[in-house]
């Protein structure tokens, strides 16, 4: 070991010839190629054009040392050209697109004790203007009470000891991404099983489409829809405010209609997988697109008062499974979709209504 460490501290490792040489030449620039090695040894030119330096005497110990004893190669600090740094990507491909775009149609309140209830208000009539010496009659206070209860939405990821002692990148993130988006999707699918519920209804023409060379569709939608609109605030004092829609109908309804270069000059509107848009002809109504909600089926919603969405606690704990001999990630999601259905023999207002399309 003695005769090698001098051999070290005396000789230089060029990595551009892949030899060993006498001095220090760590402080002369490396674009300045072979001619920083002058004065050393000779150079010798190679059959492919470049130059090989020769060296002889101490140099060649050392190259001949580090060939024939791999530990000293290796605890040599010069010697680094056998290593090459590979970046790992930690964040996986494939992962699921997000389609769901029905929370757009309620209004979010925060429930940390699971329960709460919340007032609904009743309109009032009175006497109108009255004449000197009349008395109003006495209005009875009139009001009805929704009740939260939330559910509870919950995924574990459990991840063998094995899997994470044989890789690099902790398998249980991919896990994570791949379960927090089937959890998204099953609260898509719970809201809409809640717009479902909604009792009142109408019916609209079909969404007919433009003959070859037509100006514009027979069917007046637009018209409809806001018609629907219309009566119910003037009956219950509640405005709609936003629209559901499944994503074939809302392409039918913006190509094939007055909206498209007819009377209200507005340019149709193709939305793909989900998400929200005006409502192209009905000023001040938003549309939430969705492939969740049924063809031909529409929801009108006052999103203020009509539909709730309670977000409780959102939970996440670590523990190891000592049976299973894993590492476990639990998720734990409290929330209640709810649409507003006041008790006709109490409040009798309606906070939405399901537009059946005729096909």
């Amino acid at each position: 070991m003695s005769d090698s460490r001098q051999y070290h501290v005396s000789t230089t490792y060029w990595p551009l010839t892949g030899k060993f040489y006498d001095g220090d030449q760590t402080q002369v620039p490396m674009k300045q190629g072979a001619q920083y090695l002058k004065g050393i040894a000779a150079l010798k030119a190679r059959a492919d054009g470049t130059q090989e330096l020769l060296s002889s005497g101490p140099i060649a110990n050392v190259a001949s040392a580090m060939k024939t004893n791999p530990l000293l190669a290796a605890a040599d600090p010069i010697n680094l050209s056998h290593l090459q740094q590979i970046q790992l990507i930690r964040k996986p491909i494939g992962e699921p697109v997000n389609y769901f775009a029905l929370d757009g149609m309620f209004s979010t309140l925060n429930v940390d004790m699971l329960q709460a209830r919340e007032a609904i208000q009743s309109t009032f009539t009175n006497e109108g203007y009255l004449k000197p010496l009349e008395e109003t009659k006495a209005n009875e206070a009139k009001y009805d009470e929704i009740a939260y209860n939330l559910l509870k939405l919950t995924f574990k990821v459990y991840t063998p000891i094995e899997d994470i002692m044989r890789t690099v990148i902790n398998p249980q993130t991919i896990t994570m991404n791949t379960s927090q988006w089937d959890l998204r999707r099953r609260r898509n699918d719970q809201a809409a099983i809640a717009l479902a519920k909604i009792t009142a209804s109408e019916t609209i023409s079909p969404i007919a489409p433009i003959d070859a060379g037509g100006f514009h569709s027979t069917n007046r939608t637009a018209s409809e829809i806001a018609a629907v609109i219309n009566d119910h605030l003037e009956s219950d004092s509640s405005l709609y405010t936003h629209i559901a829609m499944n994503n074939a109908n809302f392409a039918t309804y913006t190509e094939n209609t007055w909206t498209n270069t007819g009377p209200t000059n507005m340019q149709f509107n193709r939305v793909i997988g989900a998400g929200e848009a005006p409502f192209p002809g009905v000023s001040g109504l938003t549309c939430i697109i969705d492939p969740k909600v049924p063809l031909n089926t529409a929801y009108l919603i006052d999103k203020v008062n009509g539909a709730r969405l309670a977000e409780g606690p959102k939970l996440m704990r670590r523990y190891y499974d000592e049976e299973r001999d894993a590492e476990v990630i639990k998720v734990s999601d409290f929330n209640q979709y709810l649409v507003v259905l006041p008790d006709v023999a109490k409040v009798d207002r309606s906070f939405a209504t399901k537009l059946a399309i005729t096909p």
